[in-house]
């Protein structure tokens, strides 16, 4: 089968859509799906584990910055990302934004692989630093820190108490 495209969409959180993240390269948002959405997912063969959290299933989409294809590296850079009049958006997406992406799917030895291609914005939510529970500098306040003491680097992980 040749590529096909299915569009997507649903609620994002975690949009990383300007610059890849460190550890993999990967350009992602994590996408809770409306109804329809769910089932054109579901349609296309993905394999994609759903994941929970206390907003309900998300999927995680990605696209890598560049990928080894062939003995050949080849550079994706990032997704295109527009308005919902299709122009495009040059601001950050913040976390509850309505927005429809556009996935690329395609068969692979291991099935069916995806790739994301482009988001179109419906609804902007404001991106908002400070409503992540993290400061600028990436630490949590003392009353948010597990353990209810100091500050923690964001990703560290709390002490064990034994």
């Amino acid at each position: 089968m040749s590529t096909k495209y299915v569009y997507l969409r649903g609620k994002t959180k975690w949009a990383m859509v300007r610059k890849p993240d460190e550890k993999y390269g990967n350009y992602k948002l994590n996408l809770y799906l409306n109804d329809a959405s769910q089932k054109a997912f579901d349609d296309s063969g993905l394999q994609l584990e759903p994941k929970t959290d206390e907003d309900g299933k998300y999927y995680v989409f990605r696209r890598p910055h560049e990928k080894m294809i062939k003995k050949e590296i080849v550079e994706f850079g990032p997704p295109k990302v527009f308005n919902a009049d299709n122009t495009e958006f040059d601001g950050l997406v913040g976390n509850g934004s309505e927005i429809t992406v556009k996935v690329s799917v395609y068969d692979t030895m291991k099935g069916k692989g995806h790739r994301l291609e482009s988001l179109r914005v419906e609804e902007l939510v404001e991106y908002n630093p400070e409503g992540s529970g993290f400061d600028s500098a990436g630490f949590l306040p003392p009353d948010k820190a597990p353990g209810g003491g100091g500050v923690r680097v964001k990703g560290e992980r709390p002490a064990v108490p034994f």
